[in-house]
């Protein structure tokens, strides 16, 4: 038998909620730093829930992988966040901070960092980061 849970993510300046879509039941209440711009990352694929929030620290991801009921802090950037996102399944995270000059890609199991990539040496805002569907 399959079963489908959605998720509603609810994110407010200083906290993230979960809910579970089905009974609309508090799965979880994380705290983060200043948020102003909502960010935050879900990925689709319903076998494997993965949410990544800035983290209390300023340029640290939280990491929480619900199916594995595991936890991680990354330390993405030494600049406050702008832009992240996860692949389909989960398993990894790219994030931009607010200088733009940097995209780097983490392994959402283990936090470590498996690419760089250099946008440019100049500042830029980057409002959106995406995965195809084979990433």
């Amino acid at each position: 038998m399959f079963f489908c849970y959605f998720r509603i993510v609810v994110v407010l300046e200083g906290r993230t909620y979960i809910y579970n879509f089905d009974e609309l039941r508090l799965i979880d209440a994380i705290e983060t730093c200043p948020n102003p711009n909502g960010l935050v990352a879900l990925n689709p694929d319903p076998e494997n829930t993965v949410l990544a929030t800035p983290d209390m620290q300023k340029g640290h991801v939280r990491v929480n992988n619900y199916e594995k009921n595991k936890s991680i802090k990354i330390p993405a950037h030494q600049a406050a966040l702008y832009a992240m996102c996860l692949n389909y399944q989960g398993t990894l995270l790219a994030t931009a901070s607010d200088k733009g000059t940097l995209i780097r890609i983490f392994s959402t199991e283990t936090g470590q960092a498996l690419s760089e990539l250099r946008r440019g040496k100049e500042k830029a805002d980057i409002h959106s980061i995406t995965f195809d569907m084979k990433s």
